[in-house]
Parts: structure tokens; C-alpha cells; sequence
């Protein structure tokens, strides 16, 4: 079985490495769409006030758009990584368990 430990290993560092990277995409669209969400509301110049400033706004943005037009979208990227990565590094970290040497 010593010939299975590297590739636990490689794909525990590959499922890191996705989930990073699922993680950071989310996030992008999630302040991409907050921020289309107040600039349609408020107008571009709050919008780039509230990105730079005070982000609450933006934070607030996801619920907004759930309770003004019962849109999910925003409440998944924003929110949605966090279950999704979590499982992501679980089963990174049982791999990464499996391919260890000890």
C-alpha cells in the first residue's frame, strides 16, 4: 500500500488548492454582485464609498436582495463557500491523513 501514499498526498494538496480557489472565486462574485446591487440603489459614487469606506454596506447587500426580491443568488456566493470549503478541506485533510508516513 506504499504506492497509494503519494497520490493521497497529491490529491489532499490538489483539494486544497480548490477549495482555495473555490473560495476566492465566490468571493470575487459576491462583492461583484454586492456591488452592482448598491450602485443600482444608491448610484455608483456610494457604491465605490461603500467598497472603499465603510463595506457594511455591501455585508448587508446579500440580505437585501434576499427579503427586496427573494433572490438567493448573492446569500450563495457570499455565504454558500464556507459549507462547500469546509467539505473540501475535510476530505483534503483525510487524504492528507491517509498519504502520511506515521
Amino acid at each position: 500500500m506504499n504506492f497509494l501514499k503519494p497520490i493521497f498526498r497529491a490529491l489532499a494538496s490538489a483539494l486544497s488548492v480548490l477549495g482555495i480557489l473555490v473560495g476566492i472565486v465566490m468571493g470575487l462574485t459576491a462583492l461583484f454582485l454586492s456591488f452592482q446591487l448598491v450602485s443600482a440603489l444608491f448610484g455608483p459614487v456610494i457604491a465605490f464609498l461603500s467598497l472603499v469606506v465603510a463595506p457594511a454596506l455591501l455585508a448587508v447587500a446579500p440580505l437585501y436582495a434576499l427579503f427586496a426580491y427573494g433572490d438567493w443568488t448573492l446569500i450563495f456566493f457570499s455565504y454558500g463557500f464556507i459549507p462547500i470549503y469546509a467539505v473540501i478541506l475535510s476530505l483534503s485533510g483525510i487524504l492528507h491523513s491517509l498519504g502520511d508516513d506515521g
